[in-house]
């Protein structure tokens, strides 16, 4: 069975675009501080709607929240 090499390859791409534009964040990492709040739930919970893969950071570890919420202070380098 033979195929054609180009063809295939244009095709990947169309599908994959298909994907991109389903779901804009697929794929992509998303860093969160302030998960644990209001805003930050709100915005984890919309990434995670959009494709994204996402982890929280907040003063104190939040088990509740959408997303996982790691507990550490980024001001605070012994933390």
């Amino acid at each position: 069975m033979r195929i054609d090499v180009d063809q295939y390859l244009r095709q990947v791409a169309r599908d994959l675009e298909g994907v991109r534009k389903a779901t804009p964040l697929a794929g992509r990492r998303v860093i969160v501080t302030g998960a644990a709040g209001t805003g930050g739930r709100a915005l984890g919970a919309r990434s995670t709607e959009l494709g994204a893969r996402i982890v929280g950071l907040d003063l104190h570890a939040d088990a509740s929240a959408p997303v996982p919420v790691v507990g550490c202070d980024l001001t605070d380098p012994s933390r």
